[in-house]
């Protein structure tokens, strides 16, 4: 006879009526209605995300949790561990095949040589010899001679010692130090990281900087430098003309209830005919002009500057040298730069602050400067740092970060031809929220948002969001529980937003300006003009790409058409029943439940996703696995999947999910909290079900893990969920009623009828499909027989005790046997008239289409499902996981996995559910 499988049907009412749902952190009770009925349960939900206040990644009884590197030091070997130089003595560059970019005389020691090359746009190296600083764009020409030669930075924090990248390489040469070794890949086409060799001094050019190898004697790392030796954006002064002075003409654009001067700069940086702004700081308004026209006082609050502003790369006391094709008066400095940036001709230009000279020089006048004791700055044409990028780069995302870099692990790295490319692949891969984009290298870097906490300045890099203003409102502000305050370094709205999906405990955003505010749950808003704000997700956020579940033995489905992705959601969120849902390309819509990760299979075309994307998971964090918390490890597509097959697991209270290498750890509580920019970790779920709770019921007996006054049972729960030895709690409030004494609980338990306590399981769990075994008994491990109306409330009871396993049921009788693991043993077949099943249903974790390679220490014919294959592993104490033949009913189960193959017969499963 076929396997009875159905969904439970049932009011969800329990022995003990639950009527109070707790607040976190020991508010009060209230008596509030249920937020969803579903077949199986009435599911109560504890109105408080689980997150990081620490709330759920530290002891919820103010016992810290420890943050350390999760980056293990690689034993290195001596030779590895010595020192190395930065410039190279006793060397030289051949002006010509090095391409010489500019000498400077009078430049008294070699660190400031090295500065010039780190100010000057396209300087790889510099020589220094006596007090002539020459600066290059290329290593070709490197000899021995004279003087030293230097990078433009020291910076080694990114050189990986004792590896290798992978592959052959391509020699650039011999390099006395790994860091000219690095500016040789600066200039070398193709090269996206460098190997060094400490021996031979061979440098070799890699199109990875990612993939390595040890290898005693060798020192890798990227092509671009580690940190960037370059002046403040304000080196030369404010570049703002303030003191109410004003652009009085050539306004091309005016836009009012710009929220700062930034964005206003930014505004015009993005506009190619905008070539000066004035910002009024009271009015809010921004004024793009096309030429400056006569400067004088016009308006209270006025600032104006020309297009490019930032001063870092300008030379403090040094004038160019040879003839300039023109001089003339300027009053302020800014205006000097901004004549060169409009004549085709100039190329570079000198300013004399104390004559108000400007001076233009072009491509015939010398490569030469000296230092002067007047007070004078010279610079390039097209603006320092990020600025020319506005130019020579229009072609990217909206919202893009031009000359930043996102300085994170990124799980995932491709070849695109442009950053709109790039951006658009990441809307594609699954667990993608933010890019980096080599424009240099045509290498896109897809990122975590985690990754935008270790931004760094990279001019040959464009960095965003997966998407440009995607959920989003304007001229309107939240207010709530602060989280965190950014005040400066938040260039974009998206970037803003990317902040919050990085905290865990962010629910909403709001953005004026560069100031960034991240806001908690049960946020208000209200109108505010300067201000963008937005939730911390957009749809499509978690989705994950390219998979669909292409079978299903139970659960809940509906199939809809003509059905867009976003409407294909709104749908799932308000179905009762729907938790997840996949969308093709044709407009077909299938809403599902969870039970549908049973099987997940890759194809093109289609995308499961949710009604929401939790609030809950933490970034660069990472739970360490150990002996006592590992449930599980298999692989998952995203945090998202992972998260909820954690959830899927009635012991799992926490995951940790690397974004690399797609291992999905699932845990019975927390284990130690380390830093790590691979990894997502979090509770199984953010909002805290507290429907499972028995009231005036106690668990006696077993071992007491631990004991403490709590403010509640709802964090008597919360408490039991982190630690990974206990399965179950009881709470009992003291005399006062204020806080009360809390168990943590394991081992053989007993139920004991107590006035006024609380308790149950670690984490409640939704009882949905059954995965009955008709005409089957189990004999043995009795702990009591009950009455009981059906086959569902027969579950519901044994659900509730802490000890049983599997039940027996009577219908003729109604009669249900509540058994312990040890029934197992007593499996009897051609029981007509009795059904059996399993406490939680079906074992819902399994994983459809793979089978284990491993030691099989026991098959077991003719069982009718998994359901049943994992009790049999889950009594025999040297199984481990077990595979079972949904075609051949065959249950293996295993002492040893070695690998994972794929399987369409296939179901896998852990010995714990």
């Amino acid at each position: 006879m076929a396997p009875n499988r159905r969904h439970a049907s049932t009011s969800g009412s329990f022995e003990a009526p639950l009527s109070m749902l707790e607040a976190q952190w020991g508010s009060a009770y209230i008596e509030v209605p249920p937020m969803k009925v579903s077949d199986g349960a009435i599911d109560f939900f504890f109105p408080s995300v689980i997150g990081e206040t620490e709330a759920d990644l530290k002891d919820v009884l103010d016992h810290e949790a420890k943050v350390q590197s999760s980056d293990k030091e690689v034993e290195l070997q001596e030779a590895d561990l010595e020192p190395f130089g930065c410039s190279a003595s006793g060397y030289t560059l051949d002006g010509g095949a090095s391409g010489l970019l500019f000498a400077m005389e009078g430049v008294e020691v070699e660190q400031d040589c090295r500065g010039l090359c780190g100010q000057m746009a396209g300087c790889v190296a510099a020589t220094y010899d006596g007090s002539l600083c020459s600066l290059y764009s290329s290593v070709q020409g490197l000899k021995e001679g004279s003087g030293s030669v230097t990078p433009p930075g020291c910076d080694e924090s990114c050189f990986k010692r004792g590896k290798r990248l992978s592959g052959e390489g391509v020699s650039l040469g011999k390099a006395p130090t790994p860091h000219i070794c690095q500016s040789m890949c600066q200039a070398a086409s193709g090269c996206i990281g460098f190997s060094w060799n400490r021996e031979s001094l061979e440098c070799t050019s890699h199109g990875t900087e990612v993939d390595t190898e040890s290898q005693t004697g060798y020192v890798s790392g990227p092509r671009d430098m580690c940190s960037l030796n370059v002046k403040s954006p304000n080196y030369a002064g404010d570049m703002f003309m303030g003191g109410d002075l004003s652009g009085m003409e050539g306004n091309i654009r005016i836009t009012r209830e710009i929220p700062s001067t930034e964005v206003c700069r930014r505004m015009c940086l993005l506009n190619p005919s905008c070539q000066w702004y004035t910002f009024n700081t009271d009015d809010k308004i921004c004024y793009e002009k096309a030429r400056s026209g006569p400067i004088g006082v016009a308006k209270r609050g006025d600032v104006t500057a020309c297009r490019y502003s930032d001063s870092s790369c300008y030379l403090r006391n040094i004038e160019y040298t040879g003839a300039a094709y023109k001089d003339v008066k300027k009053s302020y400095l800014q205006e000097c730069p901004h004549l060169c940036a409009l004549e085709a001709r100039c190329q570079r230009w000198t300013y004399n602050k104390t004559k108000k000279s400007c001076r233009l020089f072009d491509l015939e006048s010398s490569k030469a400067g000296t230092y002067t004791s007047q007070p004078s700055w010279s610079g390039p044409k097209n603006g320092c740092a990020s600025e020319p990028l506005y130019n020579a780069f229009q072609n990217v995302p909206s919202c893009s970060m031009r000359g930043v870099r996102y300085d994170g692990v990124p799980f995932a790295v491709e070849k695109t031809e442009t950053a709109n490319a790039c951006q658009a692949k990441c809307q594609t891969t699954t667990g993608c929220e933010a890019f980096s984009y080599d424009m240099k290298g045509g290498v896109c870097y897809m990122h975590i948002a985690f990754a935008v906490m270790s931004k760094r300045p990279n001019y040959n890099f464009v960095s965003g969001p997966r998407q440009c203003a995607g959920c989003m409102k304007k001229g309107v502000e939240y207010n709530g529980e602060i989280i965190r305050e950014l005040t400066t370094a938040v260039e974009t709205e998206e970037e803003c937003q990317l902040h919050c999906q990085a905290i865990s405990t962010c629910a909403v955003f709001s953005y004026r300006g560069s100031f960034c505010r991240l806001i908690g749950r049960d946020a208000t808003t209200e109108q505010s003009p300067l201000a963008t704000s937005g939730t911390k997700h957009c749809a499509g956020d978690c989705y994950l790409q390219g998979v669909h579940s292409p079978r299903r033995d139970y659960g809940y489905v509906k199939e809809l058409s003509g059905k867009t992705a976003e409407q294909c959601r709104d749908t799932c969120k308000a179905d009762e029943k729907c938790t997840s849902f996949t969308h093709w390309n044709d407009k077909r819509c299938y809403l599902k439940d969870d039970e549908s990760f049973r099987y997940l299979s890759p194809i093109e075309g289609a995308v499961t996703g949710f009604p929401t994307c939790s609030i809950c998971m933490r970034e660069g964090v990472r739970i360490l696995a150990n002996d006592s918390n590992l449930l599980w490890n298999l692989e998952a597509g995203n945090a998202e999947e992972c998260k909820i097959r954690c959830g899927l697991m009635s012991s799992c209270t926490r995951f940790a999910f690397n974004i690399v290498t797609k291992q999905c750890s699932l845990l019975s509580g927390e284990g130690e909290l380390v830093e790590a920019r691979d990894y997502v970790s979090g509770p199984a779920k953010c909002l805290t079900d507290i429907s499972c709770f028995q009231r005036d019921v106690a668990f006696t007996g077993g071992e007491t893990v631990a004991t403490d006054v709590t403010e509640n049972a709802g964090l008597c729960m919360r408490w039991c969920a982190k630690e990974a030895q206990c399965t179950h709690f009881t709470f009992t409030f003291a005399e006062d009623r204020l806080s009360g004494q809390c168990t943590l609980l394991k081992g053989d338990l007993n139920v004991t009828k107590t006035k006024g306590a609380v308790s149950g399981p670690k984490r409640c769990f939704e009882l949905l499909s059954l995965c009955e075994e008709p005409d089957v008994e189990y004999v043995g491990g009795e702990i009591s027989n009950v009455d009981a109306e059906d086959t569902t409330q027969c579950r519901e009871l044994c659900y509730k005790h802490p000890m049983c396993r599997l039940y027996t049921f009577t219908p003729a009788e109604k009669k249900c046997s509540l058994k312990k693991i040890e029934a197992v043993a007593g499996r009897t077949t051609k029981k007509q008239g009795k059904v059996s099943g399993s406490k939680v249903g079906c074992a819902r974790s399994a994983r459809g289409g793979y089978a284990y390679k491993g030691t099989s220490f026991k098959t077991i014919p003719g069982l009718p499902h998994e359901t049943a294959c994992r009790l049999q592993c889950e009594y025999e104490s040297n199984c481990i996981a077990f595979t079972f033949d949904t075609e051949k009913k065959v249950c293996s189960l295993k002492a040893r996995v070695d690998l994972v193959e794929p399987r369409d017969t296939g179901v896998i499963g852990p010995k714990r559910e």
